[in-house]
């Protein structure tokens, strides 16, 4: 009996082995020499830039800096605009690019991002350093299973899961005065919806540019301090002026 007992716990102990780790299977999908860069040079193009004045990316000294680490990573997919008004589902709609999103853990806390791309010779940089990965942090821990991915439309980006909900990466007011519900998650055919419309607004300029940013956009500038201020006011302008979009075509209809 004692022997069948400590089988029965051996055989449990190989089944929890086997279970992969929520962010142990994230890295593992993102290719080898893209980890090697962001573990190494990524990494220290970070410290060097967010050494200066850590506490304008969220640290609260300099010792913090030097103990970071690299969290969870993920493959990064742009809306494409010119798909926009021909898109009846969201896998369409987007773009894959040679860009990943990494979190930035100091002492086992999310503190930051780091974003890694390539240029069509394969050869890899960071494309931005820093940022609130606050609503990223907690929509993975709503997140079920890894069965989503990453979805930007510039400065706002989005959990897409493949049951059809999605999770945009805002606040609450953000996502209410957007989408005009309090509901965390939200249907790919109202982010759809809401982006017609917004790019059929003929006194928007740019229009035709969407909310989106395609990988050979984006350049390897630095950045300065006071970049997770500016891009939050950056999203919230869009979430305002979407949300301006919407009312008014109600107020018309």
């Amino acid at each position: 009996m004692k022997k069948r007992f400590l089988s029965f716990i051996l055989l449990i102990a190989i089944c929890v082995g086997l279970i992969p780790h929520a962010s142990l299977a994230k890295l593992d999908n993102i290719p080898e020499e893209v980890l090697i860069f962001a573990k190494n040079e990524g990494l220290q193009v970070f410290k060097e830039l967010v050494s200066d004045e850590p506490t304008d990316f969220g640290f609260n000294n300099l010792e913090e800096v030097n103990r970071v680490e690299l969290g969870e990573g993920f493959l990064i997919h742009y809306i494409d605009p010119t798909k926009l008004k021909e898109a009846k589902n969201i896998h369409f709609l987007k773009n894959t690019s040679t860009e990943w999103d990494f979190l930035i853990l100091s002492d086992g806390k999310v503190i930051s991002s780091l974003t890694i791309g390539s240029f069509g010779d394969q050869k890899y940089e960071v494309r931005k350093v820093g940022g609130n990965p606050e609503y990223l942090e907690k929509a993975l821990k709503e997140v079920q299973n890894d069965n989503f991915f990453l979805l930007k439309d510039k400065d706002i980006s989005y959990l897409v899961m493949d049951n059809g909900d999605i999770l945009p990466l805002l606040d609450e007011r953000m996502i209410e005065n957007m989408f005009g519900q309090k509901k965390k998650t939200i249907t790919a055919e109202l982010l759809i919806d809401t982006l017609k419309q917004v790019q059929d607004d003929k006194t928007i300029q740019d229009k035709d540019a969407g909310f989106h940013n395609s990988s050979d956009e984006v350049s390897s500038s630095v950045h300065y301090p006071y970049i997770v201020a500016l891009s939050a006011f950056i999203a919230l302008l869009a979430t305002v002026i979407i949300g301006f979009v919407i009312k008014r075509k109600k107020i018309r209809n």
